[in-house]
């Protein structure tokens, strides 16, 4: 007997010493999007019934779980997906009631039973809703339900546009710092309860979503987030959260939808177009055969469709969501050039008329060089002249360019959900999201292509072990692959600039003959430059910048590119749940191999 206790508390030691290690470890749990019910089941005084039978069952999937009361009647029901249940209760003596609860992601409602005298047969179904107050978490957060994701209007049905519904969410304006950009992610940028705008995970099934730089996710060169059809609902937790979900700034937990009993499905398509918009302010140019200006090109077509229901009744589900995006944008914009006496190698005067030649270099290679590089800046068309403070002529005038902005996306997501036994499930999604971006900003001589190529699957089985413990092993892989390319590289002839290419893995065709200004390095593939510069890649270097100053536009390419960032995640880990009484706790740890895979020259382009 003195042997048997000995053990036991060797084994009590062991057990809390173990505890105590993994909690001094930095060790993300597996983050889910559930719930739990829990509550007690009394008589029509208020005593507690031990040993009654509560069962919980998914109106949708028909699937159940049982436990039973404790000594003094509490029961729970840890890490249920989430949607619509029946919560029963009952034992001999007693009449069967039975509780109607929606469950959505994170949320524990408190579901308590009186239980009338009378056959167990008869059953009473209580009608009144369950109090959706959370008073079994400290997480500070906010819900967005599967009604608002469907019926809020989203321009471009970016399923991250919904996280401002949450107090605390402030969006960072285009051209701030943390906004984006091609090298992080063009995708919209959120700073959430004062955290960091990369400082968010967002997670969908478990698995974390982001892509490169941990600055969100869908598609980053498109900075598009699409899959709205294929969301449930998620929960924006922004403070006092649990370990479960590691050290982040704030934590976006989704939940993809899965497929029921029933079939049901979707189909839409969200389209804009230049003929039902508003002409911009800056959109003054007159179009041969028209007699007003009118707003540039602007076609844009979103659609879809989802399908869901049974493989096998009450045995296995699927769902399954597409989306596709075509875009074709022509954005005009106001650029600052040298004005035409300057275009002439002329001074300007204070009233703005041209007067002597400007001093030139004598070198003769270097004086074509600069001619070169003035004939990229087209003349002022919107505004001749620009004048300062003084009222003196500044030499400069503004010009309208017109920049191309074409996306192409599709996203998918495959779900399957299929219950082994009463006392296992399993659960497997893939994610497959590629786009495109083929744009040029400023002089469009220089235009890029901007690729995603996303890859997510996520498997986990949940076991029941016992009535009070429950056991969830699971397994994800992402791959993230971004690259970016500027294909763009103009030539001049006869003092005009003319659209030329530059050879890339992306595009056809090689680069274009000619001269090309901004191309101050050598293009021989064997030079030792062509080689250390692109890593071995056999990609020419892009043309570099030229800053003027006096606010001019640069001309050139995007300093940080050529570029690829392939991040590879692979985990596998392990969680319990453990259940007694009015306790319950929940351990495990996940392990993740990270390999990187990154192309990123970064020799920024020189400026002159």
């Amino acid at each position: 007997m003195f042997t048997n206790m000995k053990i036991h508390r060797s084994v009590a030691a062991s057990a809390i010493g173990l505890i105590l290690f993994t909690m001094s470890l930095d060790i993300k749990l597996w983050a889910q999007a559930t719930a739990a019910v829990s509550g007690t089941v009394m008589d029509p005084s208020g005593a507690a019934i031990g040993g009654a039978i509560v069962q919980v069952k998914n109106t949708g999937t028909s699937l159940t779980r049982t436990t039973a009361s404790d000594e003094v009647g509490r029961f729970r029901f840890p890490d249920l997906v989430i949607g619509e249940y029946e919560v029963q209760a009952s034992t001999p003596g007693f009449q069967t009631v039975v509780h109607k609860v929606i469950l959505t992601v994170g949320s524990n409602p408190v579901v308590d039973f009186k239980l009338p005298v009378g056959e167990t047969r008869e059953t009473v179904v209580v009608a009144a809703d369950v109090s959706q107050v959370e008073t079994q978490s400290t997480a500070f957060g906010a819900l967005v339900e599967g009604k608002q994701i469907t019926e809020l209007p989203l321009n471009g049905r970016n399923f991250t546009q919904l996280v401002t519904l949450a107090p605390g969410v402030t969006q960072i304006p285009q051209g701030a710092p943390g906004a984006g950009s091609t090298f992080y992610g063009n995708g919209q940028k959120y700073s959430i309860a004062g955290s960091r705008p990369s400082g968010q995970a967002y997670l969908l099934d478990d698995q974390d979503m982001v892509n490169f730089w941990n600055n969100g996710p869908g598609a980053g060169g498109l900075g598009t987030a699409l899959g709205v059809e294929a969301i449930a609902e998620f929960q924006t937790l922004t403070n006092t959260y649990t370990a479960q979900f590691g050290g982040n700034g704030a934590v976006v937990n989704a939940s993809s939808r899965s497929g029921t009993n029933t079939l049901h499905g979707s189909a839409y398509e969200f389209l804009r177009n230049d003929k039902l918009e508003a002409r911009n302010f800056f959109d003054t140019v007159i179009k041969p055969g028209k007699t007003t200006a009118e707003p540039p090109t602007y076609h844009q077509n979103q659609f879809g469709g989802s399908l869901g229901g049974p493989i096998k009744r009450d045995k296995a589900f699927f769902f399954g969501n597409y989306e596709g995006l075509r875009k074709k944008q022509i954005v005009t914009n106001v650029v600052t050039v040298p004005d035409a006496c300057a275009h002439q190698f002329l001074t300007t005067t204070a009233s703005g008329v041209c007067g002597a030649p400007a001093a030139e270099n004598s070198n003769a290679p270097v004086r074509q060089a600069v001619r070169n590089a003035m004939a990229l800046y087209p003349l002022p068309n919107y505004t001749s002249e620009l004048f300062g403070a003084t009222g003196a002529a500044s030499g400069t005038g503004q010009a309208l360019v017109d920049d191309p902005n074409i996306g192409r996306q599709n996203y998918f997501l495959g779900r399957f959900d299929y219950q082994v036994s009463d006392k296992s499930s399993i659960f497997v999604r893939y994610v497959l999201d590629r786009a495109n971006r083929d744009f040029a900003n400023n002089i469009p001589y220089w235009p890029e292509l901007d690729r995603t190529r996303d890859h997510f699957i996520s498997i986990e089985e949940r076991h029941i072990v016992s009535a009070k413990l429950l056991n969830l092993v699971h397994a994800g892989f992402s791959r993230t692959y971004e690259d970016a390319y500027v294909y763009g590289s103009p030539t001049v002839s006869d003092g005009a600039a003319h659209p030329g290419t530059l050879a890339t893995p992306l595009t056809k065709g090689g680069t274009s003959p000619g001269v090309h200004p901004l191309q101050f390095f050598s293009n021989d593939p064997t030079s030792l430059f062509y080689a250390v510069s692109t890593a071995g890649q056999g990609v020419p270097r892009e043309d570099a910048l030229i800053n003027p100053g006096s606010a001019i536009t640069t001309v050139g390419a995007v300093a940080t590119l050529p570029f690829y960032l392939v991040p590879n995640k692979l985990s596998f880990g392990d969680d319990i749940i453990w259940t007694s009484g009015a306790h319950s706790i929940k351990a495990g740890g996940n392990v993740t191999r990270h390999r990187e895979d990154t192309w990123a020259p970064f020799q920024v382009a020189p400026q002159w």
